[in-house]
């Protein structure tokens, strides 16, 4: 029976972070491990190259997770920002690819896209989750860090974290759209709705279809 499953026309260049320090349960730094031992990601169809894979830089949990975040953002920022200025992910040949344990990742992600396009214009993002992600140190029940990225990527939040990159906001309000939320606090909601971010709850989604909401989204 002939495989139905089309190859990847260009190749995925991959950074990894192995980080579990924004969140209480430990388990996510190793998901870079169980990833490379993927039967998927090692199919011939997928021409992936792991460029780089960042280990957690302070062991330690609860007691040591802002400075583990900071540490692990910062780094696995610095790995974004000299890919992108090599051409990957921007080129016609080449797709950057980014793996974490923890949401916290998000932060050093974004904010070494957002850096390294600066020059050209201002990232624009469709965050596709169930949740928000939106906390503030201020309003978060738990403190977990995995709960926070959006926040300082809007530039709120602890200062080391909102400044990771450069100093100024890695995305604007008008630039970022929710798709597929159901799970949320209320402070989170408060917080997008005040800037006036776009949000496309599950319930929008099921009722109109994904194709619909996605071409909304992305036409914003």
């Amino acid at each position: 029976m002939k495989s139905t499953v089309a190859k990847f026309s260009r190749h995925l260049s991959v950074i990894a972070l192995a980080n579990g320090h924004g969140g209480r349960h430990l388990g996510c730094e190793h998901s870079i491990k169980a990833l490379q031992a993927s039967k998927i990601l090692n199919s011939d169809r997928i021409p992936l190259h792991w460029r780089e894979i960042i280990p957690e830089t302070i062991s330690g949990r609860q007691s040591q997770q802002l400075d583990g975040v900071i540490a692990n953002s910062k780094n696995l920022c610095s790995a974004i920002q000299k890919a992108c200025n090599e051409g990957i992910g921007i080129g016609e040949k080449e797709e950057l690819l980014v793996f974490g344990g923890d949401h916290s990742c998000a932060i050093g992600t974004w904010s070494g896209v957002a850096s390294s396009i600066r020059p050209y214009g201002d990232l624009g993002l469709i965050w596709i989750d169930a949740h928000l992600d939106s906390h503030t140190p201020e309003t978060s029940p738990t403190g977990n860090l995995h709960g926070q990225p959006v926040s300082h990527l809007l530039g709120h939040g602890n200062l080391h974290l909102k400044t990771i990159g450069d100093k100024l906001p890695k995305l604007k309000p008008q630039n970022l759209v929710f798709v597929g939320i159901r799970s949320y606090e209320p402070a989170e909601k408060e917080f997008l709705q005040k800037l006036g971010v776009k949000i496309f709850y599950d319930d929008e989604i099921l009722n109109r279809g994904i194709s619909d909401v996605m071409t909304e989204a992305i036409d914003r």
